[in-house]
């Protein structure tokens, strides 16, 4: 190889994730469309995240069933659902992301016009977990076709 010059690989760009954000409220008077819209902005700031929205109010939903545990002993509301839900996961064979963006008193935290009123804190939350949710999701589709795993 003459003097100067290297054998550079070039790295191909990686395909962009597609990832689905569900908004799991159909109550009248709901404020999970102000979280998501304010985390859509942040998932639209990622190249390699393309997000579709899933609003279950707005979709017609087939009838069925879904049997949970009792209230005391699982599923709790709020934040620490998502505590017992990666167990669900897990039992499901799907990966969980540690790394979450919680809003304590969401109503208070944004203004009228659904802009936070500090974002400092859940912004860099946000881009934590959504980097987080890339390294894990490149990673297992890399895994995938490379050894797909049966269940």
């Amino acid at each position: 190889m003459p003097h100067g010059h290297q054998n550079r690989s070039r790295a191909v760009p990686e395909r962009p994730l597609n990832l689905t954000l569900v908004i799991g409220s159909n109550r009248h008077g709901r404020f999970g469309p102000v979280v998501a819209d304010w985390l859509l902005d942040r998932i639209r700031d990622h190249d390699d995240l393309v997000p579709q929205v899933v609003d279950v109010a707005e979709i017609s939903l087939p009838t069925s069933l879904a049997p949970t545990p009792e209230y005391n002993h699982s599923f709790p509301a709020g934040l620490r659902a998502v505590e017992h839900l990666r167990q669900v996961y897990a039992e499901l064979h799907a990966v969980t992301i540690r790394d979450t963006v919680s809003f304590h008193n969401a109503g208070a935290s944004f203004d009228d016009d659904g802009r936070l009123k500090d974002p400092s804190m859940p912004d860099a939350a946000a881009k934590a977990m959504l980097d987080q949710l890339v390294w894990w999701g490149r990673g297992l589709r890399e895994a995938r076709e490379k050894r797909p795993y049966a269940a």
